[in-house]
């Protein structure tokens, strides 16, 4: 499922996604804080979260274990302080345009955790 753009679309909008959902894209949504992480259905594998103006670190902490892959790209608000949060189940972590993040920070993130 991608969502992009939709005007009127926020957290709590997100509550009810299918249970069955494996992969989710949200981008450019500027009302989306994060909160919709808390209810995320435990099928997700997959999930891109680009330009989303008010995401904060802290969301990033209710992520579901079974998350695989997690691509963040254009998120001004997060910093080097998501990567605590990251749940432990990610084989693959792609962090594009980290205007608040270091390069370096998130490199040794990725070796210390085996995460591509």
């Amino acid at each position: 499922m991608e969502l992009f753009s939709c005007k009127g679309l926020n957290d709590n909008s997100l509550r009810y996604l299918p249970s069955t959902l494996t992969y989710l894209k949200i981008s450019c949504i500027d009302e989306i804080k994060g909160e919709f992480i808390e209810y995320l259905p435990s099928s997700i594998t997959y999930l891109k979260l680009y330009s989303l103006k008010s995401l904060e670190n802290e969301r990033l902490r209710k992520l579901t274990s079974t998350l695989q892959d997690l691509e963040l790209y254009g998120n001004p608000n997060l910093s080097n302080e998501c990567l605590k949060f990251l749940p432990t189940s990610l084989i693959s972590l792609k962090i594009i345009d980290p205007e608040n993040l270091k390069n370096k920070e998130i490199e040794e993130w990725k070796k210390t955790n085996k995460v591509y």
